[in-house]
């Protein structure tokens, strides 16, 4: 199994590792991946700052009331329509 964040890993470690040789390439590919996922991070979390703490309750307990809901209507209906076969 070749999972991306096994290859990540395997990268980090080649540039990392003082008895490893590491190209440009995986310095590249390792920060790059990395700051992307950190910019993600940023976009999600970022608009959570300017809140109050009354929006931000009320944002949550809209966001957990509606992942409860479609869990309660769309799990049953998942289940009919893909059945768990043994």
């Amino acid at each position: 199994m070749n999972s991306p964040l096994r290859f990540l890993l395997q990268k980090y470690n080649r540039i990392f590792n003082p008895s490893s040789m590491s190209t440009p390439q995986d310095v590249t590919f390792v920060f790059t991946s990395f700051s992307s996922h950190f910019t993600r991070l940023l976009f999600i979390i970022f608009p959570f700052l300017f809140l109050s703490i009354s929006q931000f309750t009320f944002i949550t307990f809209f966001l957990n009331l509606i992942w409860f809901v479609s869990g309660i209507i769309l799990k049953p209906c998942l289940m009919l329509i893909f059945p768990l076969t043994e």
